[in-house]
């Protein structure tokens, strides 16, 4: 709490009070003990609330977008997508191979050593993924291994 919002809620603390004392002493005909005693508690309360009313403000600013929904969302398809091209090499060749290969290709730039990389014909790209994972995102007639095995190959891209 800041120096001048406390003076604030002291103030505001001390009106409150000395509105107490006043209401109870000249329109209650309540003893001045007694308006004093109600006085203090007033203020008390006027104080504590003016202290919590910064920390019950509302927050307006925008709620954070969830992390996950675009990623799981993404893994579904992708899911799903492997399922299909499994059966059909079409699919493979036509929708996973080329995403694989910009997936890839995207992800070896990042490499200081790569950041030229135009296509993964280049033979850095085969010494760094190794024979199988290379055959699988350029061969025309690469077949798609299992899931496991895509996921290990997959590993690799993220390796240093």
């Amino acid at each position: 709490m800041t120096g001048m919002s406390m003076l604030r809620s002291a103030i505001a603390a001390i009106l409150a009070a000395a509105a107490v004392v006043l209401v109870a002493f000249v329109l209650g005909a309540i003893p001045l003990g007694w308006a004093l005693l109600f006085g203090l508690i007033g203020g008390a309360l006027a104080l504590v609330a003016a202290m919590l009313t910064g920390s019950t403000e509302p927050n307006w600013a925008p709620a954070p977008e969830p992390v996950q929904s675009a990623t799981v969302m993404q893994a579904s398809t992708l899911t799903a997508r492997l399922s299909e091209a499994a059966t059909d090499d079409y699919r493979y060749h036509t929708r996973i191979q080329p995403r694989l290969r910009k997936l890839a290709l995207g992800t070896l730039r990042q490499r200081p050593e790569l950041r030229d990389l135009t296509d993964l014909a280049d033979p850095r790209v085969r010494a760094l993924l190794g024979d199988e994972l290379h055959t699988m995102l350029t061969a025309r007639g690469g077949v798609l291994p299992t899931p496991r095995r895509i996921t290990r190959l997959l590993a690799r891209l993220e390796e240093p």
